[in-house]
């Protein structure tokens, strides 16, 4: 979703208005904050995306309904730092519903922008939550929980402000594939957003390796399933980058991937009774 070439951005830049909407690739020379909501289609929602927003749709109401129940239950230190991994990856997985299932230029990249939203709280978030897991909490200070953020908010504000300075985006990010697809190039701020959020996930999967080897019987299943939880969405997003076996998908798989995270935290909070160590 965000990977062009050269070429591409080179028939953007020369063009002085919209190019044409019913031929690849799609781009127009407005700013995409100055877009409207209404502006004109970028294509037909295609089947298999309808069918996957509903997907995401549904992984999202899990995703909150678990970080409910975890607000419900007796509080501690790790239930923050849960609840907002929880709500990440429900607004990640709503706002790629939306985004994907939108047939309008301002709609598409509303959504497309939303979803970010959710991309750069949850790494940060599932570190705190790892570190206040596996007994590191008391170096988890307000202070560290204020400097994780700063990266997320800078990306936020580099996405949103992308018109006039080009770093989180090289060329205009109105700029879309046959199949309404977002194809715009990354800037520095994108690879330094990245760079922060595969550091925090990895971080996260190394203290949880630790744990499995340190903690034994249901504790150390408790450890293992959120290792491979933090692990699959990181692993379908590097393949995606590096594109890896994504060849002829158009979408980003890495909320689909979350799919399975999200499936895997009933039967963590149920018969592993992960809540119990919260």
């Amino acid at each position: 979703r965000s990977s062009s070439t050269a070429s591409l951005l080179g028939a953007t830049k020369k063009s002085s208005g919209a190019c044409r909407l019913d031929a690849p690739p799609v781009c127009l020379s407005t700013p995409p904050s100055r877009l409207a909501r209404k502006p004109g289609p970028v294509a037909p929602a295609m089947p298999e995306f309808q069918s996957a927003s509903l997907l995401l749709l549904g992984q999202a109401a899990v995703a909150m309904a678990v970080a409910l129940f975890a607000l419900l239950r007796r509080p501690s230190e790790a239930t923050p730092s849960f609840v907002l991994t929880a709500l990440s990856a429900a607004w990640w997985s709503a706002a790629q519903a939306f985004h994907i299932s939108a047939t309008n230029v301002g709609d598409r990249l509303f959504w497309g922008n939303a979803t970010y939203w959710g991309i750069v709280s949850l790494p940060p978030a599932f570190l705190v939550f790892a570190l206040r897991l596996s007994g590191f909490g008391p170096a988890v200070s307000h202070a560290v929980v204020g400097a994780l953020g700063v990266v997320p908010a800078v990306s936020l504000w580099a996405l949103y402000t992308n018109e006039t300075h080009h770093l989180f985006a090289l060329g205009p990010m109105a700029v879309f594939g046959s199949r309404g697809e977002n194809i715009w190039e990354p800037g520095p701020a994108f690879w330094v957003h990245t760079a922060y959020s595969y550091a925090c996930i990895g971080f996260a999967l190394a203290i949880l390796t630790r744990a499995v080897f340190a903690q034994s019987g249901v504790l150390s299943r408790q450890m293992a399933l959120l290792l491979v939880s933090g692990a699959v969405p990181l692993v379908a997003n590097a393949m995606r980058l590096a594109k890896v076996g994504t060849a002829g998908i158009s979408i980003d798989p890495t909320p689909f991937a979350l799919l399975i995270s999200v499936a895997l935290l009933p039967f963590a909070l149920g018969r592993l009774r992960l809540l119990d160590i919260l």
